[in-house]
């Protein structure tokens, strides 16, 4: 490998790891945006006021489902407020309003993303990987008489160790966010069937 081709390698393979790192940076700070919006969602259910509130508290007292682990702070007869501690802690409210026949079930959640944290610290970690590898090589690695020390241009490719880690930290991120929008979609749908099970038995 003689010095024009390896200056060519180390400057695709670098053109390379720049287009991954932006795509990770952009994941990230587009997942940020997303997971800074609460989680908001409204439901129609056949069922008066107070029996939607009577089948949710009992969803909550038998455990509100694996991802929700609701403590109460507060409730009244249209709203119901909690936290929720591991796996997917956030605070939480939902608010009836009955109508004719039927109740319309809101419900917010808001959540810290500790995985964006991480995912932020290594985007710029990448940075510094890229530009620092780039630059020892094309100072050392490039202009050297030694062919199997030109040949080291190649070592370029370790910075995919720090360009791969924000796809995957903003990945959990989002994958957390749909199982608790999930998780609180279920146990309003299923209120009916929960109301059945909440009704005292004479």
């Amino acid at each position: 490998m003689d010095v024009p081709t390896a200056a060519f390698w180390l400057d695709a393979i670098t053109a390379g790891a720049a287009a991954a790192w932006l795509a990770g940076a952009w994941f990230v700070a587009s997942t940020k945006r997303r997971c800074r919006e609460p989680i908001r969602g409204e439901r129609r259910v056949d069922m008066p006021a107070a029996d939607v509130m009577r089948a949710l508290a009992h969803q909550f007292a038998t455990g509100g489902g694996e991802a929700l682990r609701p403590s109460i702070d507060s409730a009244t007869d249209r709203e119901v407020r909690w936290h929720s501690g591991r796996p997917l802690s956030h605070e939480g409210r939902i608010t009836v309003s009955p109508g004719a026949g039927s109740t319309r079930v809101e419900w917010e959640l808001t959540r810290g993303y500790g995985q964006l944290l991480v995912g932020t610290i290594v985007v710029a970690l990448g940075a510094l990987v890229v530009v620092g590898l780039h630059v020892a090589l094309r100072l050392y690695a490039v202009p050297s008489p030694n062919y199997f020390e030109r040949v080291q241009v190649l070592q370029m490719v370790q910075a995919v160790h720090v360009l791969w880690p924000p796809f995957l930290f903003a990945g959990l991120a989002r994958l957390q966010r749909r199982q608790l929008a999930q998780e609180m979609e279920r146990m309003v749908g299923n209120a009916p069937f929960a109301a059945r099970t909440a009704a005292p038995r004479s």
